[in-house]
């Protein structure tokens, strides 16, 4: 049979009930844009969701790199210092150097302008001679191939 027409929704029912299907059909086609903006909505909110997922992401490595240059470069300028001490006659004696080195300006923190404050040797802390012994026999490295060999894993 062929598809209805208006004029069969007219000519075949009463107005009452023609009133009762049009609701209907009214409401049937807008629950379906209803839910055609819902899953439109969905996808929106999943792609939105995506890219703040990967925003955060990219945030968070750029943190935790930023973290990692500036942890490789303390361990180095440590390292660094440690050679100083070594070459300048100082390890064992109970003298260390406390400044603080400003990773990101190059210069010492801490005021700038005041002098290196000193250990005065009188911590609790023991020393012991053999130790001390072992770590003038050990070889000393390149602080970037230290670095890079013990913390390789870490970085």
């Amino acid at each position: 049979p062929p598809p209805p027409s208006p004029d069969l929704l007219t000519n075949s029912f009463e107005p009452e009930i023609r009133e009762t299907i049009l609701t209907i059909i009214s409401a049937v086609l807008t629950t379906n844009q209803a839910i055609s903006t819902y899953r439109n909505l969905c996808t929106s909110n999943a792609l939105e969701i995506t890219a703040i997922k990967t925003l955060s992401l990219t945030a968070d490595a750029n943190a935790i790199s930023s973290l990692r240059q500036k942890y490789a470069r303390l361990i180095t300028a440590e390292m660094k210092m440690k050679r100083e001490d070594v070459a300048a006659g100082r390890q064992g004696s109970g003298f260390a150097d406390v400044w603080v080195y400003d990773l990101e300006d190059g210069e010492e923190g801490y005021g700038g302008d005041s002098e290196d404050e000193c250990y005065d040797g009188t911590s609790d802390e023991t020393h012991d001679e053999d130790e001390e012994e072992d770590d003038d026999v050990a070889p000393f490295e390149n602080p970037v191939t230290e670095l890079d060999r013990g913390y390789q894993n870490w970085i």
